[in-house]
């Protein structure tokens, strides 16, 4: 996203580890790579909430980025 000019989600450690671009996958077919349990455990990895710095879109996605604490 960030390399198309897509300033959609916030950037900030972009190593999968501060959960700052904590999004939503409602479609679409992706890889994930390695993220924070903290910020991203097993459980919400099943239900698509991931961290878009370490997704790897395999088809076009679909997401949701939702800027409330907590989520």
């Amino acid at each position: 996203m960030t390399r198309q000019g897509c300033n959609c989600v916030p950037v900030g450690c972009k190593g999968g580890g501060c959960g700052f671009c904590k999004v939503v996958v409602l479609s679409g077919e992706y890889e994930c790579g390695k993220m924070s349990k903290l910020h991203a455990p097993p459980e919400a990895i099943q239900q698509g909430k991931v961290l878009a710095c370490r997704i790897y879109p395999l088809t076009d996605l679909v997401i949701e980025h939702r800027a409330e604490p907590g989520d």
